[in-house]
């Protein structure tokens, strides 16, 4: 049970930097974790997963770091799981309102009094990226996804 929390604790702790994103964590309930004592990094086939140096290897070593914490010991071969990640992205729209004016109502009788006046409200569209940090992990027995 340790090791399980182990792993889903990589996912949370890589998306705490980002704490207003939405976090998703999926695993193989069935899985036996407590059997999990080694583990494998690769990195996956996808042509963009090294675009950014910096970025990479900060994600592999949290990864890392995150196992070893848990309780897995890094292995070259014969590892119980491998472990890897990759990115997406789309492209998504959002809208921001300003609002500017001047006078109001003075609260007179119930609410009611006070002055007219001016105002106007300007919204805007803007686009945006929206990025996944996605980890995976493999049981290297079964072939199966445990964790994504």
């Amino acid at each position: 049970m340790k090791k399980t929390l182990g792993l889903a604790v990589i996912a949370l702790l890589i998306a705490i930097p980002a704490s207003a994103q939405k976090v998703n964590i999926d695993y193989a309930h069935e899985f036996d974790f407590d059997s999990i004592t080694t583990f494998k990094y690769r990195d996956t086939d996808e042509s963009n997963i090294q675009n950014n140096d910096i970025m990479h290897q900060r994600v592999v070593l949290m990864i890392k770091k995150e196992l070893r914490e848990g309780g897995l010991q890094e292995v070259e071969e014969n590892a119980d799981i491998v472990v890897t990640y990759h990115f997406t992205a789309q492209e998504r729209k959002g809208y921001s309102t300003t609002h500017m004016g001047y006078g109001g109502y003075w609260g007179g009788w119930y609410g009611w009094g006070g002055y007219p006046g001016m105002s106007s409200s300007t919204t805007r569209e803007y686009s945006y990226t929206q990025g996944t940090l996605i980890i995976d992990a493999y049981d290297t027995a079964e072939k199966l996804s445990l964790i994504h």
